[in-house]
């Protein structure tokens, strides 16, 4: 008997905590929301001391000796930021996304159709297959160079133009003649750069190491063959 019930039972935990009706319960009190009046003693004692309170998915709390329980997501997950931030930690530590079934059951109805709502290409947050063909949800940095778009009259400029055989020069003059100036001093500044992208050392002030100066005198005065023709 108790077998039957307790899939029921964790259901109903689930919805209960997805309309924000999650305040502790005792097992009596869910078996008279669910009207399952046929469960004999043992069989809620079985429930109550072994199935319920050692279930993942509920969390169990004592009031005045009555155990109670409340419905405990995969998630904690209040709002659409709360779950961007979960799904940046996980792509972040190399985890992938996030089940979209993970995530309804740990939101509540309506704040989970408010994430639903917002999705698109761009959104931050994307919806995808992921295996077994179960949806994955995945961060979409709006703000990347990825995702970066170009201005549809620059791309169709540069569809249309062709550049083959044309030096800088011509090319800097179509964009000027198109408007389009701040290509063109992109173009300016590289062609500023030195072949081979180095300068050459400069070759001013350099001087070669003298060794010994200060005893150009001394040698003057004791060079023998001057001593001699002072003679």
């Amino acid at each position: 008997m108790e077998q039957k019930a307790f899939p029921k039972i964790i259901m109903h935990m689930k919805q209960r905590f997805q309309r924000n009706e999650n305040y502790p319960i005792s097992l009596e009190e869910i078996l008279d929301e669910l009207q399952i009046i046929d469960l004999n003693t043992k069989s809620r004692f079985t429930l109550d001391t072994q199935m319920l309170c050692n279930n993942a998915k509920l969390e169990t709390t004592t009031e005045d000796g009555v155990r109670k329980y409340t419905f405990k997501p995969k998630f904690s997950i209040r709002n659409r930021r709360d779950l961007i931030n979960l799904i940046k930690e996980h792509q972040s530590k190399g985890l992938g996304g996030l089940l979209v079934d993970d995530v309804q059951e740990s939101m509540t109805t309506e704040e989970f159709e408010r994430v639903n709502k917002k999705l698109g290409e761009n959104s931050d947050i994307v919806s995808m297959p992921g295996k077994g063909k179960k949806k994955v949800f995945f961060y979409n940095d709006t703000k990347s160079a990825e995702n970066l778009q170009l201005d549809e009259e620059i791309v169709k400029y540069w569809r249309d133009v062709a550049v083959d055989g044309l030096d800088e020069k011509k090319i800097e003059e179509y964009l000027e003649n198109k408007g389009i100036t701040s290509m063109k001093d992109g173009l300016e500044s590289k062609s500023q750069v030195p072949v081979g992208g180095k300068k050459k050392p400069s070759q001013r002030g350099r001087q070669s190491k003298k060794h010994n100066d200060h005893l150009g005198s001394l040698l003057t005065e004791y060079d023998p063959a001057l001593k001699k023709a002072s003679i």
